[in-house]
C-alpha cells in the first residue's frame, strides 16, 4: 500500500466519522423535540450537510471527467440547500414555532429551488477544463450562471449570520 492510498483511506474514514457524527447529532436534536421548527430545520440541515460532505469527498476521488462534472453539479445543488438551511436555522432559532412571512414562501423558496436546479445545468458549470487524476481536484469551467449561484448562496449565508447576530444582541445573558 502506497502513502497516497493510505491517505485516501484516511480521507474515507474521516468523512465516514464526520457523516456519522452529523447524523447522530441531527437525530438527537430532532428526537429531543420533534415539533420544534428549530429541531426539524437542524435535522434537514444535518441531512444536507451529509450529502454535501459525501459529494465533496467524491469530487476528488473520481478520475472520470464526466463523473467529476456531474458530482460537482450535485455538490453545487447541495451547496444551495446547505446555505438555505443555514439561513432557515438562524431564522427560526431558538423558537419552537415560527410563522413564515409570505415573501419567504413566495419569493425566497422559489429562488432557492430555481438556483439549486440551475446548479445542475451547464449554465452554472459548463465543463471540465482539464483532466485530473484521483486525489486531485479537476479544473471546472464556470458558466454565466455562476454569478446567480454565488449571489444567492452569499446572500443566504450573509443574511443568516446577520439574523443570528441580531438575535444574539437582543438575547439576555
Amino acid at each position: 500500500m502506497t502513502f497516497l492510498e493510505s491517505l485516501r483511506n484516511l480521507d474515507l474514514i474521516s468523512v465516514g466519522i464526520s457523516v456519522a457524527g452529523i447524523a447522530i447529532l441531527g437525530f438527537i436534536v430532532f428526537f429531543n423535540n420533534r415539533k420544534s421548527i428549530t429541531n426539524r430545520t437542524f435535522l434537514f440541515f444535518a441531512f444536507v450537510a451529509i450529502l454535501w460532505s459525501i459529494s465533496n469527498y467524491l469530487i476528488y476521488q473520481s478520475s472520470s471527467s464526466e463523473l467529476v462534472l456531474l458530482i460537482t453539479r450535485f455538490h453545487m445543488f447541495f451547496s444551495t440547500w446547505y446555505s438555505f438551511f443555514i439561513f432557515q436555522l438562524f431564522y427560526v432559532f431558538p423558537e419552537d414555532n415560527k410563522k413564515f412571512h409570505n415573501r419567504y414562501k413566495s419569493v425566497l423558496l422559489p429562488i432557492v429551488i430555481f438556483t439549486s436546479i440551475l446548479a445542475l445545468t451547464p449554465f452554472v458549470l459548463s465543463g471540465i477544463a482539464g483532466e485530473a487524476q484521483a486525489g486531485e481536484v479537476a479544473v471546472i469551467s464556470p458558466g454565466p450562471g455562476i454569478a446567480v449561484f454565488g449571489v444567492v448562496v452569499i446572500a443566504l449565508i450573509g443574511s443568516g449570520i446577520a439574523i443570528l447576530i441580531k438575535k444574539l444582541k437582543k438575547a439576555d445573558s
